[in-house]
């Protein structure tokens, strides 16, 4: 992904919850992969996210 989209994503760098189907992804929003997918840091590793609902968490 270009350096002017994950410029103008006003998620990565924020806490999010991700709620995909029946799971839930809870991390820092670090990445766009090239296919557009959110990376998100979790304490069990590196989660790529293609589709879900995002909720930006208050700072811990």
């Amino acid at each position: 992904m270009g350096g002017e989209l994950r410029a103008r994503c006003a998620t990565l760098g924020r806490r999010v919850r991700v709620t995909v189907a029946r799971e839930t992804v809870t991390g820092g929003a670090v990445d766009l992969t090239p296919r557009g997918h959110l990376v998100v840091d979790t304490p069990a590793g590196r989660v790529e996210v293609s589709a879900g609902d995002v909720l930006h968490l208050r700072p811990a």
